[in-house]
């Protein structure tokens, strides 16, 4: 399958460019912070722990800071995925060292649709853990990012966009938590594939329907897993968020068009309620932006594993 690399190698930018109308229905997000082990605040030591109460060594409070980097995750999917049901996610802390595990997710409640209507999502707060909280985490200057599109269905697809960290950046050598809950949030929307799990060839078929392309095309996905496949197709979905292996400890990786298509399909979105180029309050250029700029130019995991649901 022909992969277009590098269409577009620049960081997002404070450029609002809306490339499809934005219906008023939408996925709707909320995160509920109630659960104890979080409810007094989170404080982050200098070495990057992050924990739910004062540990009186000179940490700080990031709580504000980490519910804006949760915020900033909401926005990205919520702004892409315009259709679909409600979802209310507990956020908490927990020692998942015992597991190797920088964070986790769980479906706690489904609806009458099937899907997932309270999910949790956990981070680690042992001291084998250190995050970047990012204090504008809109703004990606301190990693060097890239996005990658590849032809699928006969259209251009964002299938990657990531970078890695500066060296000596505040985020260097520390799991993103803005990347972490990007993932969990997905695995919380039930992306997933549409044959049971344990079965061969997993996928999840994007509908011409839903795209407007010629043909449909298909976001495969790892045997027993809900995570998409690094390296079929040539390693296209190689920087899908959900992929396993998936970022690092040194990286931010953000939702990608072919998770945004996938997301539709299981929320039943129709056509004019997904947008695949990451619309947010400081969002990357749309489709049209990068069209004018293409005609002008013509995994391994992380320290530890990230384990989801």
């Amino acid at each position: 399958m022909p992969n277009i690399r590098s269409l577009l190698a620049t960081s997002l930018v404070s450029t609002v460019l809306l490339a499809t109308s934005q219906p008023a229905a939408a996925l709707k997000l909320f995160a509920d912070y109630s659960d104890s082990s979080i409810s007094a605040g989170v404080w982050q030591t200098a070495s990057g722990q992050i924990l739910g109460s004062d540990p009186g060594n000179g940490a700080v409070n990031v709580t504000d800071i980490f519910k804006s980097n949760i915020s900033a995750a909401f926005s990205y999917l919520g702004n892409s995925v315009k259709g679909g049901g409600s979802l209310t996610i507990q956020f908490g802390l927990d020692n998942l060292h015992p597991i190797g595990a920088d964070g986790f997710s769980q479906i706690l409640h489904t609806g009458a649709n099937g899907l997932p209507d309270v999910t949790k999502i956990v981070l680690d707060n042992s001291e084998f853990s250190s995050f970047f909280v990012d204090s504008t985490p809109f703004d990606n200057s301190e990693y060097t990012m890239h996005f990658d599109n590849a032809l699928l269905g006969g259209g251009v697809v964002n299938v990657g966009r990531f970078g890695s960290a500066f060296a000596g950046s505040a985020a260097e050598n520390r799991t993103d938590i803005l990347t972490l809950a990007m993932h969990e949030l997905i695995h919380s929307a039930a992306l997933r594939a549409d044959t049971p799990e344990g079965n061969t060839n997993r996928k999840l078929t994007i509908p011409a329907t839903l795209t407007g392309f010629p043909s449909d095309f298909d976001l495969p996905f790892i045997d027993a897993s809900n995570h998409i496949d690094p390296f079929i197709d040539g390693g296209v979905f190689q920087h899908t968020v959900t992929s396993e292996p998936s970022f690092g400890n040194n990286d931010r990786w953000l939702l990608t068009g072919v998770e945004i298509y996938g997301i539709c399909v299981i929320q039943g979105c129709t056509p004019d309620q997904v947008n695949p180029n990451l619309i947010s309050d400081v969002p990357e250029p749309g489709t049209m932006m990068m069209m004018f700029s293409c005609l002008g130019l013509m995994a391994a995991f992380g320290r530890r594993l990230q384990l989801r649901v």
